[in-house]
């Protein structure tokens, strides 16, 4: 009894009968495994099913693709012969991180909502509405200057975020440098496009 078949049948029926791993089915062990053997487990083939988890304040939604996330692979020893089944340590993998779509999904309309109102003839208060900061302001390069200021809160948010999973991710320091600096290029450009659509929408006094 030594074909893969044999092999991943004996994994399903383990499965089956002790529980399947969280967000795992018969399916996606199907389309995701690898299998080896191992020199110092001989009589045992390894079986390896990649798995993605969320990173860096992302989260899953199911049908759609994460922003960031690190690919790992749960892994099982099932025997050749008696196809027992053993659990092993799991084996980390690549980190894959869009930061075009994680500035996109912070300053969705659940996340950050701008508008710009009117004081008086001259004047504006531009506020941003899910944190309800604001600033009075009267010309179209002060919409932009209060966007720049959040910009420097929300930098330091995600420089903070790395730091904290930094050990976990094993990132390198130059990698980090440099997602620091495409996530505060992409946050600016962004929210200097939504300081110019909230002043061009504004109310104005007649």
């Amino acid at each position: 009894m030594d074909s893969s078949n044999d092999i991943i049948n004996g994994l399903i029926r383990h499965f089956d009968a002790m529980g399947w791993p969280l967000h795992m089915n018969r399916n996606k062990l199907l389309s995701r495994y690898s299998m080896t053997s191992n020199e110092e487990l001989p009589g045992w083939d390894i079986v390896e099913i990649e798995r993605h988890r969320p990173i860096l304040g992302t989260s899953y939604t199911r049908g759609l693709g994460m922003d960031a996330f690190e690919t790992y692979y749960v892994r099982y020893a099932v025997h050749v012969q008696t196809l027992e089944v053993k659990e092993f340590p799991e084996r980390r993998g690549n980190v894959d991180i869009d930061i075009s779509g994680i500035v996109s999904n912070e300053l969705n309309f659940e996340n950050f909502s701008l508008s710009v109102e009117p004081i008086d003839q001259n004047r504006y208060t531009i506020i941003e509405n899910v944190s309800n900061y604001q600033q009075v302001i009267s010309r179209i390069t002060e919409a932009q200057s209060f966007c720049e200021l959040l910009l420097e809160s929300r930098v330091d948010y995600f420089n903070d975020t790395l730091n904290r999973e930094l050990a976990d991710l094993q990132l390198d320091e130059k990698q980090i440098e440099q997602l620091i600096s495409d996530y505060s290029e992409t946050m600016k450009k962004a929210l200097l496009e939504k300081a110019d659509n909230a002043w061009r929408s504004r109310d104005t006094e007649e």
